[in-house]
């Protein structure tokens, strides 16, 4: 009697198909122990609004020099939030900034009756970064000629907290 084999080779192509996909995908986003750059100074600043409404939030500040031409900051990983990041002065020293801004919570309607609460919004559990963060650290994102790469910074220095009086002109922080 002969045996049907085509399932069992199916089978095995599908989970070789699947495993190249799946380390090809993972091979375009990498994370690095170092980065192209010199890495001058990461820190973390708190600030505060002059006013309720302003709100409060956290810049995640990035000193760095020698910046290749083929390498960009994109984005920022902190605390399950992502944020761009923008180059906020060029020279020598190159300073990005993310802004991670800390909303008000919303009116929330409770009550004994459960049902009377349903117009409520489910808080956001917030953004899982590509890798696993410890407290303290934060996740870049920077392409490199074309390439998605990762570094964690560890050990962010903690800056004194900014008290701003009033909204800034502009309306941006």
């Amino acid at each position: 009697m002969k045996e049907n084999i085509f399932p069992m080779k199916a089978i095995q192509f599908t989970t070789m198909v699947w495993t190249v996909v799946l380390f090809s995908s993972c091979a375009s986003q990498q994370l690095q122990t170092a980065v192209p750059f010199n890495l001058e100074k990461a820190y973390v600043q708190n600030w505060i609004g002059g006013r309720e409404e302003a709100g409060k939030g956290t810049y995640v500040i990035v000193q760095c020099k020698d910046v290749p031409a083929d390498v960009a900051l994109v984005k920022m990983y902190y605390k399950h939030q992502v944020s761009d990041l923008t180059l906020q002065k060029e020279g020598p020293v190159n300073v990005f900034k993310a802004n991670f801004n800390q909303l008000s919570k919303p009116d929330m309607q409770m009550h004994a009756d459960a049902a009377k609460e349903v117009g409520n919004t489910p808080p956001s559990l917030g953004v899982k970064p590509p890798y696993d963060l410890k407290r303290g650290e934060a996740l870049l994102e920077y392409t490199k000629a074309g390439k998605t790469l990762y570094y964690i910074l560890r050990s962010l220095e903690q800056k004194e907290d900014l008290i701003y009086n009033s909204r800034p002109k502009g309306g941006v922080y």
